[in-house]
């Protein structure tokens, strides 16, 4: 049995009747009078969220200058996670933003929570200028990081690094009203093991993926000692970040999963990325940067916090990659790119990696 009601969102839209309905809803904003926006295209990447990116000029203003702008809007149906709220994201990069020693984000400047604008709630910020990294192919196999001396390479990793730790060394009253409220009760790391137990459960929708079902087990049954919590990004790693020329981080991106939570989660997701988005293509990581077992050391010598067992949280990481994986494979067979045959819904590199890090500690 597969989930129905698949995310259609905005893309499915015709852009032009989109660009215009957008432009009205802007103009309406601005005392200053019409805008007008140009060159809006599709991103191809996410699934519950859709993104676009284009440029407004400020026709009421011409002192003003145009911006180019990158649009977030909801998806109508189920995407990757059982809750979406698109608005959340706003949330946390509006409260980073005012918050003194927060590490840099994208400038949200407007925000719609009415569905009838654009179909779905949406909010608009301002493009970072900058260049990211890539996951197919990875960033260490093709790009411009390639082209850089190992030296310049190790700079930008370590860059990548402090912009974790900073952003893990705010206080927890920094985080959005929803983030803290969600964080009592149960203990931090309990609560983000039930939410991932329900989330294979709304995603399996009755099938059984064996090795997300041991990890589980595993993941409940042998809990580590908990770190003070900390503000969790939910997706760290250096795919997520835009980087300035000077190699230094213009923003952090993508806070559909941020939480509160031990500072742990986020570092066995960054682990676990980067082997799926390197060795697990057959990718050797680029001279310079810090193999697995430099990065927690360095974690730990730039925010003078102690690390615990990783490996559980590498198994957490690899746990929510596999179900990504799922709900991915189930999007593409609702919207025809896979037959519905296709069994690369529990057989992945990320269910495969999920094995092996049980199989060493089973």
């Amino acid at each position: 049995m597969r989930p129905t009601g698949f995310m259609t969102g905005p893309r499915d839209a015709d852009l032009e009747d989109y660009r215009r309905r957008l432009q009205r809803w802007l103009g309406d904003q601005e005392p200053g009078g019409p805008v007008r926006i140009s060159g809006l295209s599709w991103s191809e990447q996410g699934f519950s969220n859709e993104t676009a990116f284009g440029g407004v000029a400020f026709d009421g203003d011409p002192e003003r200058p145009a911006l180019p702008i990158v649009v977030r809007a909801q998806g109508s149906g189920p995407g990757l996670y059982p809750v979406a709220d698109v608005l959340r994201q706003r949330d946390v990069m509006a409260a980073l933003a005012r918050t003194p020693g927060a590490p840099p984000v994208p400038q949200v400047l407007w925000s719609c929570a009415d569905p009838s604008v654009l179909g779905s709630p949406f909010f608009i910020m301002a493009e970072v200028p900058g260049r990211t990294l890539g996951d197919r192919p990875s960033w260490h196999a093709e790009g411009w990081a390639t082209e850089l001396p190992p030296a310049d390479r190790g700079r930008l990793y370590q860059n990548a690094v402090a912009g974790l730790v900073q952003l893990h060394d705010l206080p927890i009253a920094a985080a959005p009203e929803w983030a803290r409220s969600e964080a009592g009760g149960e203990s931090p790391l309990a609560r983000h093991v039930r939410a991932v137990s329900d989330w294979y459960r709304w995603a399996a929708a009755g099938r059984a993926v064996p090795v997300v079902e041991s990890a589980l087990e595993f993941l409940g049954s042998t809990m580590p000692p908990e770190s003070d919590p900390v503000i969790l990004w939910g997706d760290a790693r250096p795919g997520n970040m835009i980087f300035s020329d000077d190699l230094s981080v213009a923003a952090l991106l993508d806070w559909e999963a941020c939480s509160i939570g031990p500072a742990e989660i986020d570092l066995g997701w960054w682990l676990i990325a980067e082997d799926l988005f390197s060795d697990n293509q057959g990718v050797d990581r680029l001279a310079g940067t810090l193999r697995r077992d430099e990065l927690k050391p360095e974690y730990e010598r730039l925010s003078g916090r102690q690390l615990n067992d990783l490996h559980y949280f590498e198994v957490l990481g690899a746990t929510t990659f596999a179900l990504i994986m799922l709900r991915h494979t189930d999007i593409l067979v609702a919207s025809g790119k896979l037959p519905e045959s296709t069994q690369r819904w529990h057989r992945n590199a990320a269910a495969k990696l999920l094995a092996s890090l049980l199989s060493d500690r089973l």
